[in-house]
């Protein structure tokens, strides 16, 4: 949806101040839907130059404003809405006997809405598409291998929705705050160069010098600390934000979870994905139950795999985003191989692209309604078959045998 206009204000004026600083913006645009590729919002447009009546005269209309910028190029999701326009000033002149260049008097600032931001990716499972069963995979394989006695962890990156503690219960530890660096300028010390602005990658730091204003969009900034380099004032000091939490259970004496968790309204779950990997030791097997798409949250947890697991499912959506999981880990250099999900379902054609592309299948699941009712209750498939324990944990050796084998 489209933002809101920044709105029609009329100042009646009957002196003629000193100076008057006049300053309107567009409403946001309404965020995108998820399940699309797509694109960022655009824009909005500038709010039109003021309206000035001069007494017995007729109204003098200023040109448009010049548009907003274009927004980035997205990726997955639908557009997001237009922003509103910069809003309209209407300035209504009743004083006896003005001077001359009176309208210099009033600076005028019309900004555009920003656009709305992009929907989310509709795809995911271990970089494959969304549903097809990545946490069902890791939660099975983790009870599996700590039913066979090893020392295993498993670490839920999906830190937008983190479900593997519905599945895999234990008893919590710890909970640890993620915190993010927010700048917080003073306007007594800021010269309102706009360097800090120019510095900013994000776009976080709205500057106008003209009118002396300078303000910090929260939501954009990514802690990269380019604006305490760019100031050479001291005007600009940090503030803590929490953006997320980092959850520890116990589930035996050998074996436990740890949870990434983000706030609501937190952009960028990387941060969060990081510590709560670092939260595990390193020289034990850990599974990380990877967010969905290929954007930077599954990056961050491929990055420290090892091995990537992706799964799939037998239907065009499937195969379309398997394709783009296998682009992403060969450019990351990460072996991975294939598990294929609701078998039967479909077509042959997931099958023809693996052999075509000789990529390893690990294992098969077959498209069962038992299957999905077991997992809808929060339970797992291996505490009810002992053959999907084995077969389980002869996934856990095939990957260890394909990986001697990279190696």
């Amino acid at each position: 949806t489209s933002g809101s206009s920044g709105g029609s204000v009329t100042l009646l004026v009957r002196e003629i101040p000193s100076r008057v600083v006049i300053f309107a913006r567009g409403g946001r645009g309404g965020d995108g839907a998820d399940g699309v590729r797509g694109r960022d919002g655009a824009d909005g447009e500038n709010g039109r130059q003021p309206f000035i009546f001069k007494r017995g005269g007729s109204d003098d209309v200023g040109t448009p404003g010049k548009p907003g910028a274009p927004g980035q190029s997205g990726g997955n999701g639908s557009d997001g809405g237009r922003g509103g326009s910069g809003g309209r000033i209407r300035i209504v002149l009743v004083a006896k006997n003005p001077p001359e260049n009176w309208q210099s008097h009033f600076e005028v600032f019309l900004e555009a809405g920003i656009g709305g931001i992009r929907g989310k990716a509709g795809f995911g499972g271990r970089g494959g598409k969304g549903g097809t069963g990545k946490t069902f995979v890791s939660v099975n394989l983790f009870a599996s291998l700590s039913n066979a006695g090893k020392e295993v962890s498993i670490v839920d990156c999906d830190a937008e929705e983190p479900n593997v503690a519905q599945f895999i219960r234990g008893e919590l530890t710890g909970r640890t705050e993620v915190l993010q660096e927010i700048p917080v300028i003073d306007t007594s010390k800021c010269t309102f160069c706009g360097k800090c602005g120019e510095y900013c990658t994000y776009n976080a730091i709205m500057v106008i010098p003209n009118a002396r204003y300078i303000n910090v969009i929260e939501d954009l900034c990514h802690d990269c600390g380019a604006c305490y380099v760019a100031c050479s004032h001291d005007a600009i000091t940090p503030k803590k934000k929490i953006i997320g939490y980092v959850s520890g259970y116990n589930y035996n004496e050998t074996c436990d979870v740890a949870e990434a968790r983000i706030e609501v309204g937190t952009h960028s779950a990387v941060p969060v994905i990081k510590k709560a990997i670092n939260s595990i030791e390193n020289n034990r097997l850990t599974i990380l139950d990877s967010p969905p798409g290929i954007s930077c949250p599954f990056i961050t947890t491929a990055d420290r795999a090892d091995y990537v697991v992706l799964v799939t499912e037998p239907t065009p959506f499937g195969l379309n985003d398997l394709k783009l999981s296998v682009d992403t880990l060969r450019e990351l250099n990460k072996p991975f191989g294939v598990i294929v999900n609701r078998a039967g379902l479909g077509s042959s054609d997931v099958y023809d692209y693996l052999k075509d592309n000789n990529i390893s299948l690990l294992l098969e699941i077959p498209f069962d309604r038992s299957f999905a009712s077991i997992y809808s209750n929060g339970d797992l498939l291996v505490n009810h078959s002992y053959e999907w324990e084995d077969k389980f944990v002869n996934l856990y050796e095939a990957i260890t045998e394909s990986m001697a084998d990279v190696n």
